[in-house]
């Protein structure tokens, strides 16, 4: 039992009571083993690392080494890390390191846009999600077509940053996708509020008049808009 007992409620100390003292014989620092048995992994000697090891070692689950490898990258201030980050991108194993180069790669300003769209296209939804946000500040309309083809994607998450994310496009196509997320995700009340924060930049589209021939889309919007034209009031 780590809490002391004097911090749980009451009913809590009555059913902790016959535990009270279960353990005072081994201390209180555990390792933690497989339930297989054998021996559990030691921890790997990240400052022993080359570049390319310390990019390898981040194609993992666990967090903390992933997060340490990124800060040794970033103190070591090498050049030859860029190399091993974008094969990384596209080649890792793991979401979460495909994740955490891309964001690197930006960090270090050698993010292109064709990693941008292998990011888009990444089989995981979490991949795609992040790639969407890096896209922002892009401006290459070849990024924004397979933006585009993410207006049909399954994953909510995914949905909802592409609402969000295509108010920074300016494009007429940008603003026909938002329609289409609404027309596709009327439901969602999330995503119609990330859509309606995205749809200023296209007040002078045609998209703005088309919301009308789409009342299960437009039903969703007008009362916010007409708080929002009130000042808040109903």
């Amino acid at each position: 039992m780590i809490e002391h007992p004097d911090w749980l409620p009451q009913a809590g100390k009555l059913e902790l009571l016959p535990h009270y003292r279960l353990g005072e014989d081994r201390g209180r620092i555990y390792r933690v083993v497989p339930e297989t048995g054998g021996k559990s992994r030691l921890p790997v000697r990240l400052d022993r690392l080359s570049i390319v090891e310390l990019v390898g070692a981040m194609d993992i689950e666990n967090d903390t080494q992933r997060d340490k490898c990124q800060q040794i990258l970033l103190w070591k201030q090498d050049s030859s890390r860029i190399e091993p980050l974008q094969a990384m991108c596209k080649n890792g194993r793991t979401a979460q390191a495909r994740v955490q180069a891309l964001h690197k790669l930006a960090g270090l300003k050698a993010l292109d846009g064709s990693m941008i769209v292998d990011g888009l296209n990444d089989p995981h939804p979490r991949v795609r999600e992040n790639a969407i946000v890096l896209a922002e500040h892009q401006r290459d309309p070849a990024i924004l077509l397979h933006l585009i083809k993410l207006v049909h994607d399954s994953d909510a998450k995914v949905a909802l940053q592409l609402a969000l994310s295509l108010g920074q496009w300016h494009d007429e196509a940008a603003g026909i996708a938002l329609l289409e997320i609404g027309i596709k995700h009327a439901d969602d009340r999330a995503i119609i509020a990330a859509m309606m924060s995205s749809t200023l930049p296209h007040g002078k589209t045609r998209v703005n008049t088309d919301y009308f021939t789409y009342p299960h889309v437009f039903n969703k919007i007008q009362t916010p808009c007409r708080r929002v034209a009130t000042g808040g009031k109903k």
